[in-house]
């Protein structure tokens, strides 16, 4: 993040639609609407059909099916266009070789890193497959699982929703279980990365969140600058005791409402 060296206030917004800070290059192509789109898509991503299945009409009924379709669709057109953006791109500089100002964009990384690799390691898969039918026909004869869970049948295609929120406020396992005490994880045992089952932040096992390491480095570039190179206090002269922290109901747990907070730029070796 870029902060001002001038003693100006920055109002921070918490949500990415309503940074107010510099940026340098260029913005993405539909930025705004894939934001909206995200945010539509993750409030949406859970209803009350996915804890009881034999309601699944609630979805038409209520018009949330309708409302996820139509966002999911504005999603994939704009992802479309982003693509068809790059093509052309490339291309053009195809066209003319001498013109040596197309540089490498994120569509580039996805597909070199996310697509090529996935691509030669299925093919080399199904070519040893092939090859073994003992190993694929063992392999394609579990495709209907059955599983004991503490005394518990659990059939193929079951959805299992795990209670991370209450497993996180166990006071069997944590002191203060509903206080912010991040200092209670120096020098513990205790860890997010799967291992430990009394704190799931991305789940665990092999179906765990994929994003665990680029999350973990996201926030920390993210809040270490923000916590060294400026003081903070609540917008319109809000309590710290009265900030609302209600949560909203979606596919993530964002704050009910939008936080805003005043920022002031310092430098601490001044100090």
């Amino acid at each position: 993040m870029d902060f001002a060296s001038t003693s100006e206030r920055c109002l921070i917004h918490s949500q990415m639609s309503g940074h107010q800070e510099r940026r340098s290059g260029n913005k993405c192509r539909g930025q705004e609407e894939v934001i909206s789109s995200v945010k539509e898509l993750l409030t949406l991503s859970f209803g009350v059909a996915d804890l009881f299945p034999s309601v699944k009409f609630l979805g038409f009924v209520t018009g949330m099916k309708p409302k996820v379709k139509r966002a999911h669709r504005k999603l994939v057109k704009i992802l479309g266009e982003i693509i068809g953006d790059h093509d052309s791109k490339i291309k053009s500089a195809k066209r003319n070789v001498a013109d040596q100002s197309c540089e490498r964009d994120l569509v580039d990384d996805i597909f070199a890193a996310g697509s090529e690799t996935a691509v030669v390691t299925l093919e080399w898969a199904m070519a040893e497959l092939l090859r073994n039918q003992r190993v694929m026909n063992k392999a394609q004869a579990k495709r209907i699982k059955r599983k004991e869970i503490f005394g518990y049948e659990v059939p193929g295609k079951t959805k299992v929703i795990v209670n991370v929120w209450a497993i996180g406020r166990d006071p069997d396992i944590w002191s203060n279980a509903d206080c912010f005490q991040p200092e209670r994880f120096i020098g513990s045992s205790s860890d997010f990365k799967g291992t430990n089952f009394e704190f799931l932040p991305f789940g665990a096992g092999r179906r765990m969140c994929p994003g665990i390491s680029f999350a973990s480095a996201n926030i920390e570039l993210a809040l270490a600058p923000m916590l060294y190179h400026l003081r903070w206090k609540l917008d319109n002269g809000t309590k710290p005791d009265e900030l609302d922290l209600i949560e909203s109901f979606g596919g993530t747990s964002r704050m009910g409402n939008d936080l805003y907070a005043i920022a002031t730029p310092f430098v601490p070796s001044i100090l």
